[in-house]
């Protein structure tokens, strides 16, 4: 699948938003062994709220949110919430620069809110986990009570390549976030 599809997707023809108004909630969502690519993705839809879900296993994202930032600069999904879920060993990291994986990646957002959720994100080999949290053109997005795992570094184990691995890494900020 392209890499913009996922196990679950809530998707919408790009060029504008709709309004999805829609729950993904009490599932178990598994990329068996990191073999899928993406957990859920929503792409172009407002309103939607994903909570009480386990998402684990997938090699490139849990949780996939995109407004493209480079077509559309201007266009912003509203009303996500991700709440009260545990995602788990959701990023791989490929090297620098190795296709932005974040275990919660969100492109193109406006009021999205993340709270009570467990990330965990400590499976891989040293080196071989990725970002978080990966987020592009996002502007008041509210972040609290969450709880993050990770291991205490992310050299790999010959200790020849130091990665750029974080919680939280964000590009092209558009501000009023906490």
């Amino acid at each position: 699948a392209s890499a913009l599809q996922g196990a679950l997707q809530l998707a919408s023809a790009a060029g504008s938003t709709v309004n999805g108004s829609q729950s993904i909630s009490y599932l178990e969502i598994d990329g068996h062994g990191h073999d899928s690519s993406r957990g859920i993705y929503v792409g172009y839809r407002n309103n939607v709220k994903i909570h009480h879900c386990t998402i684990k296993d997938f090699d490139r994202s849990g949780v996939y949110v995109d407004a493209s930032q480079t077509t559309y600069p201007d266009l912003f999904i509203t009303g996500f919430e991700l709440y009260d879920n545990n995602i788990i060993s959701c990023s791989r990291r490929d090297g620098a620069g190795g296709g932005y994986p974040g275990s919660v990646r969100l492109r193109g957002t406006d009021g999205a809110k993340i709270y009570g959720n467990t990330f965990d994100d400590r499976a891989r080999a040293r080196g071989s986990n990725g970002n978080t949290f990966q987020i592009h053109r996002n502007k008041r997005l509210k972040t609290y009570n969450n709880t993050f795992y990770r291991n205490d570094h992310e050299v790999r184990s010959d200790g020849s390549v130091r990665e750029w691995n974080f919680f939280w890494e964000e590009w092209n900020y558009r501000g009023d976030s906490e």
